[in-house]
């Protein structure tokens, strides 16, 4: 390998004991060696980047460099490449960075070191390891970690709105619960105690209200009544589910043990409590609508 043959005056140390030493030659020939079988891309230059060797893995990829400049070599480029490093290694550091190339859709880490000459002249080192599948694998990675955070937060939130669901199920349990029971206090009671203190021909009607009262004893009539028109005592909200169920003022009274007068009274007061005083609104019709 013709471009190698500028190492032979590199001197890589210098042994105390000069019965163990080794010749030039023989050291330069074993870092050759060792650079030779580097997977990376190496390469050798001096300051005003001419190579002065080149990697066989660097070769098979862009052949041999001839009288080729680095930039001109690797980038096809007319003049030093925009992330060039030269000025801080010829001053004596040891440089490593990460480079993306579009024009490879590679991304490599570079790490460049100087290289000390018999002569005290420097020359720099420079190997290109290509990092594409791990920042890759990296970037999948990341990907995936965000889509993991969203996924998260999008179970969050469906949490949430099954708390929320939840938690509107047991409000319209208990809401239920209290209108059963309410439905209970003001319809099924009252009937219960009319047919206990009534033994006569309207018996069978009040079962049949009392049936009725129990098949829809989760109404919310009577519970919307009473929110809406809050006014109305117990006795007029009882009054008010008897006319629902279309009993005359007569029957209504027996059942109450009332007068028809007392009755009449109260419808009266039922309508002007439910702001429909004078108008020609059937009552019973009315309260069913509600």
């Amino acid at each position: 390998m013709l471009e190698n043959s500028h190492l032979t005056n590199i001197s890589l140390e210098r042994s105390a004991n000069t019965d163990l030493a080794m010749t030039t030659e023989v050291k330069n020939n074993i870092l050759i060696q060792t650079l030779d079988k580097f997977d990376d891309g190496v390469y050798i230059s001096n300051q005003d980047y001419s190579l002065l060797y080149t990697s066989p893995s660097l070769q098979d990829v862009f052949g041999p460099p001839g009288n080729k400049k680095c930039f001109d070599y690797l980038f096809n480029r007319d003049d030093a490449c925009p992330w060039c490093r030269n000025q801080e290694v010829f001053s004596g550091k040891v440089i490593s960075w990460e480079q993306s190339f579009d024009s490879f859709s590679k991304t490599y880490n570079i790490q460049e070191v100087p290289l000390y000459y018999p002569n005290k002249e420097l020359r720099k080192i420079t190997r290109y390891r290509d990092i594409t599948d791990h920042k890759q694998s990296e970037k999948q990675l990341k990907l995936t970690h965000s889509n993991l955070i969203e996924e998260q937060v999008r179970l969050n939130k469906k949490n949430l709105a099954l708390s929320e669901i939840l938690r509107q199920i047991d409000y319209e349990k208990n809401l239920i619960k209290c209108q059963v029971q309410a439905n209970i206090n003001r319809i099924v009671k009252p009937l219960v105690d009319i047919l206990r203190n009534n033994t006569n021909s309207d018996r069978d009607l009040y079962f049949g209200m009392l049936d009725d009262a129990l098949n829809d004893i989760t109404s919310k009539f009577m519970t919307k009544l009473e929110l809406q028109f809050s006014s109305l005592s117990p006795r007029e909200l009882e009054i008010c589910n008897l006319i629902k169920n279309d009993l005359s003022s007569k029957q209504i009274a027996d059942a109450l043990n009332i007068s028809i007068q007392t009755i009449s009274q109260r419808r009266k007061h039922i309508r002007k409590k439910l702001g429909i005083s004078n108008k020609k609104i059937n009552l019973s019709a009315y309260l069913k609508s509600s």
